[in-house]
């Protein structure tokens, strides 16, 4: 995939990340199922910043 990537042989981002994703599925079948899901996990306590429409926060915002 770096190959790919350094000869500038990638056509987007996302065919970038399919390839990417297949290439790991090689490893872990369901690399796919256990993906996305965990985008819904996430402890907004510990993330150094959020976007919202156009507003941006930090976590100093809080402190």
């Amino acid at each position: 995939m770096t190959e790919k990537i350094a000869t500038n042989n990638v056509d987007s981002k996302r065919q970038e990340l399919k390839q990417l994703i297949k290439n790991f599925q090689a490893i872990n079948e369901h690399i796919d199922i256990n993906i996305f899901p965990t985008m819904y996990n996430i402890n907004l306590e510990i993330v150094l910043g959020t976007r919202k429409c156009s507003a941006l926060s930090s976590f100093l915002d809080s402190y």
